[in-house]
């Protein structure tokens, strides 16, 4: 009986993070790299190398010698490389199963920077939502439905742009309920968000899964939401204030107490994880 084949539908893949884990885990040594504000990338070194840096960076499969290098990154990169990069990630890459892991296994010690997880899967496109929202109010004010639910809507919109600016995210919820959060940069995306929205919907069916870099796990935290918008400003030193002698101490107290506000917006609260996305895919038998 033939083994069954392994499909893995791609639709994030992290290509630069990609490179150093394997560029490191190979021993590959780059000496130089340059990025243009066209996401050209060039290189020059000399280094060790096999099959798989000659793929994934397209160097010589010599042992030993010199390269160089231009490679164009964005939606049109080499995508079929994607596929073989994977999965030399997947067999080189000591990776920590945590698709059922409770969230007090995290706080054991043991080390789980890259790990993968697979569950429900959901994609975010806040300055999207905004939008979104924006054209539910021209669409009310072509058909003469303008009212004050409209203006709250619009309130809505503009604070969404405002607390989210730029920010895209995916999340992979696991079997005990964690979920694994993690803002991404939209040029690693195989396709555009519109279109993976419009394939798959913002919650794509099945089980996912992710690759992925812990880079925060939030602790407990004591106060609600609520409570940290009453005590906004009770930890400004206002000794420190009367008595400086230039704007920039005053600044800082402040600047440092609407960061927590920027926290509570941007950040991953206990018990969910903070996490830096690798590669999310959905695998399937052939």
């Amino acid at each position: 009986m033939s083994k069954k084949s392994i499909y893995r539908d791609i639709i994030y893949f992290d290509t630069d993070k990609v490179q150093s884990i394997l560029a490191q885990i190979n021993k590959g040594l780059i000496t130089s790299m340059l990025e243009s504000t066209n996401s050209e990338h060039k290189g020059k070194g000399e280094l060790k190398t096999g099959k798989l840096m000659e793929l994934l960076l397209q160097l010589p499969i010599s042992g030993e010698g010199s390269y160089e290098y231009t490679r164009i990154k964005g939606l049109h990169e080499e995508k079929s490389l994607h596929d073989f990069a994977l999965t030399e990630l997947l067999e080189t890459l000591p990776l920590n199963d945590v698709t059922s892991l409770k969230r007090e296994a995290f706080n054991s010690g043991k080390k789980r920077t890259f790990v993968k997880v697979r569950g429900d899967f959901s994609l975010y496109d806040y300055e999207d939502l905004a939008r979104t929202i924006e054209r539910i109010e021209i669409i009310d004010s072509l058909f003469g439905n303008a009212n004050d639910e409209n203006a709250q809507m619009k309130s809505f919109a503009d604070f969404i742009k405002a607390a989210y600016e730029g920010l895209t995210a995916i999340e992979i919820i696991n079997k005990s309920d964690i979920k694994f959060l993690g803002a991404i940069n939209p040029i690693y995306l195989r396709e555009t968000m519109r279109n993976l929205l419009f394939k798959y919907g913002g919650s794509p069916k099945g089980e996912w899964e992710m690759v992925c870099q812990i880079t925060n796990l939030p602790g407990r935290s004591s106060q609600s939401l609520n409570d940290s918008f009453k005590n906004f400003g009770e930890t400004i030193d206002q000794n420190a204030i009367s008595k400086a002698k230039s704007i920039n101490p005053i600044m800082n107290e402040i600047v440092n107490e609407f960061s927590k506000i920027n926290d509570m917006f941007s950040s991953v609260s206990y018990p969910n994880i903070s996490v830096e996305p690798i590669a999310v895919y959905k695998e399937m038998s052939l």
